[in-house]
């Protein structure tokens, strides 16, 4: 069953979780991981997914189709991963299971498809901008289900799509500023 937590208390929870799985391998990892049971299944919303699960409040898995167009996603999510790892603005990889295709990771809030923005909305979006520049990271994928809040801040998930074009970086940060823009406005 669901249970209904506060944001705070994920947050909480999971830097518990990372902190006590920091040390370990992926195979330790994964083999404690599969140990949880699924919570909330979410709405199937890519065609290259299976699904993606809720697992303990905080823990997130995303299940790739086991073919060659899943295992090239499930590629470049797990690259993109890497690159912002430690950043409160991505979810944060914790295990990755690569015969299938399965990518766990943390739980970044609701999408923004029924969310009003934080205040301070406009200064995440530089935050992410220069994180994006810095690591040379083009999501290219914004849409309002890709866009999360979690305690007030903005995430930004499902990088399956991602490249690495300077321009097209612009663009995006640009798409995710107009988005939240229409968002408080009405």
């Amino acid at each position: 069953m669901f249970r209904n937590v506060s944001e705070i208390d994920i947050e909480v929870r999971l830097q518990q979780e990372i902190n006590k799985m920091s040390s370990w391998n992926n195979r330790k990892r994964l083999e404690y991981i599969g140990k949880r049971k699924v919570i909330k299944k979410f709405q199937n919303q890519n065609i290259y997914s299976n699904g993606v699960f809720l697992l303990d409040n905080f823990l997130v898995a995303k299940k790739l189709h086991t073919n060659m167009t899943g295992y090239v996603f499930w590629k470049n999510e797990i690259n993109a991963l890497k690159r912002v790892l430690n950043n409160k603005h991505f979810p944060q990889l914790i295990a990755a299971d690569p015969n299938n295709l399965i990518i766990y990771m943390t739980y970044c809030g609701q999408s923004f498809e029924n969310l009003i923005p934080p205040p301070n909305w406009k200064s995440q979006v530089d935050d992410i901008k220069a994180v994006l520049l810095a690591k040379q990271l083009n999501p290219n994928d914004i849409l309002p289900r890709n866009v999360c809040c979690l305690a007030g801040t903005i995430k930004l998930i499902d990088f399956g799509l991602s490249n690495v074009r300077y321009s097209e970086i612009v663009r995006s940060v640009n798409k995710l500023y107009q988005l939240l823009l229409r968002k408080t406005q009405g």
